[in-house]
């Protein structure tokens, strides 16, 4: 057996994984660090789009809450709600008290869609919470 190959046999070359803009070998206090986080972390991806879920039900619910309201008080403020959404909040607003459940509830939806949308658009790290920890504790040199 040839030098070349008894190297590549018995020497592995060391993973790499992506740290910001660049990549560096893996060392076993970082596969062991990783490990013992657990592999079984539910990725936040996942909270963010059933919250975005979430908040458009609720605003769905609220808009047709409101839109119900409108058309209970007059044909009219129904049409112009359904077809002009501002007609919908200048309703909201000149019958308040009517209809200060409804339009809380829509912009309780707003709030967590747009919320959401905000959060989203920072960047995210390119590194595993996990590893970040371990390196901040100065488990990983």
């Amino acid at each position: 057996m040839s030098a070349r190959t008894q190297r590549r046999r018995y020497a592995p070359r060391a993973q790499s994984i992506s740290i910001g803009s660049g990549s560096r070998p893996v060392r076993s206090a970082q596969r062991s660090a990783a490990a013992s986080c657990g592999g079984n972390r539910v990725s936040l991806g996942y909270f963010f789009i059933v919250l975005i879920i979430v908040g458009i039900g609720v605003q769905l619910y609220g808009f047709i809450w409101l839109l119900v309201l409108a058309f209970k008080q007059n044909l009219w403020w129904g049409l112009g709600s359904l077809f002009i959404t501002p007609v919908l909040w200048v309703y909201a607003i000149l019958h308040w008290r009517d209809t200060k459940p409804a339009a809380l509830t829509y912009f309780i939806g707003f709030l967590c869609t747009a919320a959401t949308a905000v959060w989203l658009s920072f960047p995210t790290p390119a590194i595993s919470p996990c590893l970040a920890s371990a390196m901040l504790r100065g488990t990983i040199g």
